[in-house]
């Protein structure tokens, strides 16, 4: 039977119950604001019953408070994890591709690119057109050109400052990870220090949870606790628990009482031709691998700035070394060739896939590049010749097939109408490095184009810096592109693409021993991948600076060929200037790296410059003049020795300081024989044309004129995305915010009542306790017991 005096052991278990529960709930109470508090409940049983040994069996023995718990779902704490790096990857997007849209945008305030180019620069022209000879027409054409200049300069350091503001940021962001990380280790050491005597660190784990909260807008999170079990006796747990947390497609950050922290690194090269120097990019730090956390399944906010501070629209330059071959296609036959003897044309349709163009089948009938409307070749039909003409520059595209038109000087004859050839290539080469080797030669296709200079253009790769090659780094200190061409320089496709070949010079790789060596390392193999920088699927600022530099590009490389030939692509037309003498100095130009002013002129090689780079033209060839006068004549497109544009960026775009010294050196004419008056106009002329002819300046198919209209549109489309996705991520965060807080949050309401609930409950067992006492004492002092 039960001890004579249980009544009393009940009603103190009771007592001390409902006295944990009170405190409980005026601890929930007293942290009914307090960021991440869990609200904390008691979580009690009955107390084992007792055998009595008679016909009631057993007789209950009060209650037992068994721990003191939290109210927490994990699967809404995993939720919430995985839509907070979201929520922090598409704020830091809206925050700053809002910034960017400022620099670009204006309003009736702020002068921009419409008015700066479209107003100004052409109102100051179409006065030089009025006035070729007046010094003030052209002083105030050179203040509009310096104004165009110092826009595109002014946004280029616009963009640079912001570049490097998101490079500090990153390097906190990195810092603020390193320590979540480090508290996050120690708590789990003070919170195994408490549970492994049986008790439960509520507010340690709170504290936990809160900074995982802080860690998930940053990086990807992903959480793994288990219990630790006695090896010797697997039944045995420990009463502790291992943690791990896990970032960015499960690299460790904190395993247990350990964390791996990250450091940023400067780079000592450029990944971009218009990088800031010293950019930061992230290692673990105890085993030196690189940590990119801007794979596409990722998201947070660090990934965000490096979006930002690193995107180049996947725009960066990717291919292999490799040796590969496909067999020459023929079509025959008026299946494929449909000749017009009434309009005397023939009609040519290729079965070609993918993205294709015009001067990819033109090249092989034997036209020369570029291939427009007019130009000419021979056809040979069963040994017979026929002059053709290309009739039709545009291609009809269905997605399988191209169609173009060729005019026939002579009809073909009826033998020959039947049988005519077109060949249709299809080849690519290129040699893998081999060990020893200083150079490296890779394979890139691209969909268009087959100008160089073009292809230049468009790259947005340091002319020195790092290549990757089958994995391991190399410095190079120049590349130049060619067209991969056949034996007679007609060019060759590979899966209907051209095919460039880019050969990066002086490759030198680091060695274990610290030092640097010439060549490859014996690693290099066939088909070796090869890139230069990281390939971000995002429109950051890298993009913005190389969209600006290709407007740049293009519009200076028009401007000038047109004032110092007149437009005349054979160059057997030229310009001259007010003191009738031909235009020597290019209009625009830039200073380099080394502070000396290269100049894109044709000037006598034998002249000697103390200042500038210059560059003439020998028949077809440019030639680069070095400062001394010395004479380089390299390859045709070479970016190194800046033989076209290329190092040319809206960073350092300028008017020549010789045009700025002396006005009078302008060409406004392309008659050798000046009349001295306003007829002496026609370069000016052609000069206006620049804003809206895009047979002159085309950019991303549109004329010179739209090109805020394009970059634009480009940056509300971006700025629009992270404005949708940020305001839609932070409706699922309050979303998933208020059902956690329906689990774990703490009620006043609720509270006062569970308050009023438990003091009830105390009182009542303080009732029973009074009453057993009164029992005992009558027992114990009326009957002697």
């Amino acid at each position: 039977m039960p001890s004579q005096f249980s009544g009393l052991m009940i009603g103190y278990s009771g007592l001390t119950a409902y006295q944990a529960a009170e405190n409980t709930t005026a601890n929930n109470i007293a942290n009914v604001y307090t960021d991440g508090y869990s609200k904390q409940v008691v979580n009690q049983t009955a107390e084992s019953a007792l055998r009595t040994y008679t016909s009631y069996g057993m007789a209950g023995m009060g209650v037992s408070v068994n721990s003191i718990d939290q109210l927490r779902n994990g699967y809404l704490d995993m939720k919430y994890w995985a839509n907070q790096a979201d929520v922090g990857r598409y704020s830091v997007h809206e925050l700053y591709t809002s910034q960017i849209e400022n620099y670009f945008k204006e309003s009736n305030t702020l002068h921009g690119f419409e008015s700066v180019y479209s107003e100004d620069f052409y109102t100051a022209l179409s006065e030089l057109e009025k006035n070729p000879y007046s010094d003030t027409a052209r002083i105030a054409f050179i203040g509009a050109s310096k104004s165009l200049t110092e826009y595109f300069n002014t946004m280029s350091d616009n963009l640079t400052n912001l570049q490097k503001s998101i490079n500090l940021e990153i390097k906190t962001q990195v810092e603020r990870v390193n320590a979540i990380a480090e508290q996050i280790s120690n708590i789990n050491k003070q919170i195994n220090s408490i549970e492994i005597t049986g008790h439960t660190a509520n507010e340690l784990r709170d504290k936990r949870n809160l900074l995982i909260d802080e860690l998930s807008e940053i990086v990807d999170v992903t959480v793994d606790e288990q219990d630790i079990i006695n090896k010797s006796d697997p039944n045995h747990n420990l009463g502790i628990k291992y943690y791990r947390v896990s970032i960015s497609n499960g690299c460790t950050l904190v395993d247990g009482y350990e964390y791996n922290p990250l450091e940023c690194i400067s780079r000592d090269h450029i990944s971009n031709q218009t990088d800031a120097e010293g950019l930061y990019d992230i290692y673990w730090k105890k085993t030196g691998n690189r940590f990119l956390p801007t794979a596409n399944n990722l998201s947070g906010s660090l990934k965000a700035l490096l979006e930002l501070r690193d995107g180049n629209n996947l725009e960066a330059l990717v291919g292999k070394g490799a040796t590969t071959s496909s067999s020459t296609v023929y079509y025959q036959g008026n299946d494929a060739v449909n000749y017009d003897s009434a309009k005397n044309t023939i009609t040519v349709t290729d079965g070609i896939s993918g993205s294709v163009f015009v001067g990819q089948v033109l090249g092989n009938l034997g036209f020369t590049y570029p291939y427009n409307v007019g130009d000419e070749a021979t056809i040979s039909v069963n040994g017979n010749n026929y002059k053709a003409t290309l009739e039709e520059g545009f291609m009809k595209f269905d997605g399988t097939q191209i169609e173009y038109t060729i005019k026939l000087d002579t009809p073909l004859s009826s033998a020959d109408a039947g049988n005519l050839v077109v060949s249709k290539g299809s080849d690519s080469s290129g040699t893998a490095g081999k060990a020893g080797d200083t150079e490296f030669t890779m394979v890139r296709y691209e969909d268009e184009g087959i100008d160089l200079q073009k292809v230049l253009e468009e790259l947005d790769i340091p002319v020195s810096g790092i290549v990757t090659i089958s994995g391991s780094q190399y410095n190079y200190d120049g590349f130049s592109v060619e067209l991969t061409t056949d034996a007679s320089g007609k060019p060759v496709l590979f899966n209907g693409k051209y095919q460039y070949k880019y050969t990066f010079e002086n490759l030198k790789y680091l060695k274990s021993d610290g030092e640097y060596a010439a060549g490859l390392r014996t690693d290099v193999s066939e088909n070796a991948p090869v890139y230069v920088g990281q390939n971000i699927d995002y429109q950051g600022i890298p993009y913005y600076q190389s969209q600006m530099s290709l407007w740049v590009r293009q519009f200076a490389a028009t401007f000038n060929e047109t004032e110092l030939f007149g437009g005349d692509t054979a160059k057997s037309t030229y310009g001259y200037d007010a003191n009738g003498s031909r235009m020597k100095d290019s209009y625009f130009n830039f200073a380099g790296a080394d502070g000396l002013t290269n100049d894109f002129g044709e000037i006598d090689p034998a002249d000697s410059y103390a200042t500038k780079y210059r560059i003439y033209f020998d028949g077809d060839n440019a030639i680069r003049q070095t400062a001394s006068g010395g004479v380089i004549d390299p390859e045709y497109a070479d970016a190194n020795n800046f033989l076209s544009y290329y190092n040319l960026t809206a960073g350092n775009f300028s008017v020549g300081e010789d045009i700025v010294q002396d006005c009078s050196i302008i060409a406004t004419t392309t008659s050798e024989i000046s009349n001295k008056d306003q007829s002496d106009n026609d370069l000016v002329v052609r000069l206006e044309q620049i804003k809206t002819d895009k047979n002159m300046m085309k950019f991303r198919g549109a004329s010179s004129s739209e090109f805020l209209n394009k970059v634009l549109a480009d940056m509300a489309l971006n700025s629009n995305n992270a404005r949708t996705f940020s305001a839609n991520t932070t409706n699922i965060k309050n979303v998933i915010s208020n059902q956690r807080l329906s689990i774990s949050g703490v009620d006043e309401d609720e509270e006062a009542l569970d308050l009023v609930k438990f003091q009830h409950a105390y009182e009542l067992n303080s009732k029973v306790i009074q009453v057993m006492t009164e029992i005992y004492d009558r027992l114990i002092l009326e009957t002697g017991v």
